[in-house]
């Protein structure tokens, strides 16, 4: 009688597993091809200079910042990462310092080791989301978490990442109005919760 138990425990435990890998292969296998429209003479044109005048409580607003400004990191870091060392330009490392607070090199180095270590030629941001927090001000740090796919220099899918990025609206001194900057401060792991003002 045990052995019967036993035996059909195994049944089903096998059964599980089976439908685990089969619904994993199934996910992989709707992911489909880049379709984006990546023109590399437009991707070199970007360049975080653009000042916000919005209100900074509006979390709406902030997100679509957000949208933007990480397909543009991407973006960028893709075109550079995969160019050769006779090819690279000075000035579009310069264009992706200016997305991240103080050109940042932790940043830079963590958006080149997550490209470079896949071999990401292009991407796509599929969801963004603004992790709660009780004001948005100028000169303090928000976080949103994201998924963004990666694909290969064939536009094949190779993955979706799954990553957390620390963001500052620092407000420009030398206006008189509400306006501010949108910096890139940090990346990171998934739900890595960090706020406060910057000094």
């Amino acid at each position: 009688m045990k052995n019967k138990i036993l035996y059909s425990i195994g049944i089903i435990l096998l059964v599980v597993a089976i439908a685990l890998v089969l619904l994993k292969t199934c996910s992989i296998s709707t992911q489909t091809d880049y379709d984006g429209d990546s023109n590399s003479e437009a991707i070199m044109k970007y360049e975080n200079q653009q000042n916000f005048t919005e209100k900074l409580d509006s979390l709406e607003f902030v997100e679509t910042i957000s949208k933007q400004k990480l397909q543009e990191i991407y973006d960028l870091g893709s075109l550079y990462f995969n160019t050769s060392p006779q090819k690279i330009d000075t000035l579009l490392e310069k264009q992706i310092r200016s997305y991240f607070y103080n050109n940042d090199s932790e940043a830079f180095n963590y958006l080149k080791k997550e490209l470079t270590d896949n071999h990401v030629f292009y991407t796509k941001l599929q969801e963004i989301k603004m992790l709660e927090r009780d004001s948005l001000l100028p000169d303090t740090i928000g976080s949103v978490n994201y998924k963004i796919n990666f694909y290969n220099k064939d536009k094949k899918f190779i993955k979706t990442a799954e990553n957390s990025m620390h963001y500052i609206l620092k407000k420009n001194p030398e206006k008189l109005k509400s306006e501010f900057k949108y910096y890139i401060e940090s990346f990171g792991e998934k739900d890595t919760i960090r706020s406060g003002v910057i000094k």
